[in-house]
């Protein structure tokens, strides 16, 4: 039942935060303070859950004794340390493998029925979808760019985080959707759908179509020629057409051509001269962050070995304002150098691993992995995802969902 009111608390968890940012002058937020005092209380239970098996807890430990190292080796090596700041994003990483530590212990001990977390994933994307349009209509909603671009982001303070948070809660609705298939699961599925629209992020509008698109896939795979007996499938098209003919009216086609048009205003003619037909689309998707990526690239070929085997910890070598790249694989390298990075990616190969080959053979899976894969190569590109609890939280959530052969998870 702890699992269970942990699914529904989170969306609340959420709102309060971004009510709390926008409006209450606070340091520590709702979700600050409610995650990192989870950590407190995980961390102990992952240490006993793992008992009896050795490999996973040395992994376990080399984990945390990489983020406290880099941290230690940080502290000495900066000038200035910004200490909250730094203490923030190592209670984030911190986070990170909690979380991967905590679904490798759930997929050897489920801790909740699959029915009860079904019902309470289906509230918690009630919350978010209901939540995120009464925003909207009481036009309390905060805008998803704090410049000139379209879009909302509901009562959540961040938009790139909620994009995340929406492709894998409509990923877990869809497969509970496909199992028990109910009005109200429906209802959710078309709010979520609605909200990933209205985000106005590419993320969100590209991470639901593929989502539609693969259960579309996944259908045609298991029903065949009797695709059409299936009442869900009448739905899922109407879902699939309501959502793609609404492209040319959302509002992330509308910011691209806004920037189409503010490029051809600056540069007009000299486009080509300049050489932006080639730029602009990597700049597009990246958003100028490969500028932050040199500087910080800079800051490590100068740094001394022991700082390049165990990283520049937060930020780099900042002076006055601290700039993260946002690009999560980019900041864990950066960040914990070369030792820390494969330290800390052994728990996510590792559990990618095992979810996939215990669960991709059965096709009403692939929606969910999709989603994951999806979120993976967001933190590659975009960011927030890897270091960011909220999101993370969301990913344990939805992983607890894959179906996976009765088979132990291999041993290590």
């Amino acid at each position: 039942m702890l699992f269970v009111g942990f699914i529904v608390s989170q969306p609340v968890i959420d709102i309060g935060t971004g009510l709390a940012t926008r409006y209450v002058n606070s340091v520590v937020t709702p979700g600050a303070f409610i995650r990192t005092l989870l950590l407190f209380l995980i961390v102990p239970y992952i240490w006993n859950q793992l008992a009896s098996r050795p490999v996973i807890r040395f992994l376990l430990v080399s984990a945390i004794g990489t983020i406290v190292l880099t941290a230690l080796i940080s502290f000495v090596s900066k000038d200035p340390f910004l200490f909250t700041q730094e203490a923030v994003f190592y209670m984030k990483v911190l986070y990170y493998i909690a979380s991967l530590f905590f679904i490798i212990v759930y997929m050897r001990n489920n801790l909740a029925s699959r029915i009860d977390v079904s019902e309470a994933i289906v509230i918690m994307g009630f919350f978010i979808g209901g939540s995120y349009f009464l925003a909207l209509l009481t036009k309390t909603s905060f805008p998803s760019y704090p410049y000139g671009e379209i879009g909302f982001s509901g009562w959540f303070f961040s938009a790139n985080e909620l994009s995340v948070i929406v492709i894998v809660s409509f990923a877990s609705v869809l497969l509970i959707a496909r199992e028990e298939p109910r009005i109200f699961t429906f209802a959710v599925l078309f709010l979520l759908a609605g909200t990933g629209v209205l985000i106005g992020t590419k993320t969100a509008y590209i991470g639901i179509a593929v989502l539609l698109g693969v259960t579309l896939i996944e259908f045609v795979w298991t029903y065949k020629f009797k695709i059409f007996r299936q009442k869900q499938t009448l739905i899922y098209i109407v879902l699939a057409l309501l959502f793609f003919s609404i492209f040319p009216f959302a509002p992330m086609t509308t910011n691209r051509v806004q920037h189409i048009e503010q490029a051809n205003q600056q540069y007009g003619p000299h486009i080509e001269q300049l050489g932006m037909s080639e730029a602009a689309p990597m700049d597009n998707i990246l958003s100028s962050r490969q500028e932050y990526v040199k500087k910080i690239a800079a800051d490590f070929a100068h740094a001394p070995t022991l700082r390049k085997l165990f990283g520049l910890g937060y930020a780099g070598d900042y002076q006055q304002h601290p700039k993260m790249i946002e690009m999560d694989f980019f900041e864990l390298f950066f960040s914990f150098g070369w030792m820390g990075t494969i330290v800390l990616l052994i728990p996510l190969v590792y559990v990618g691993r095992t979810m996939l080959t215990r669960s991709i053979r059965r096709p009403k899976n692939w929606v969910l992995l999709t989603a994951l894969g999806l979120s993976l190569a967001i933190a590659a590109i975009a960011g927030h995802v890897l270091f960011a609890p909220s999101v993370m939280s969301y990913i344990v959530i939805s992983v607890s969902l894959l179906e996976m052969r009765k088979k132990r998870v291999p041993r290590m």
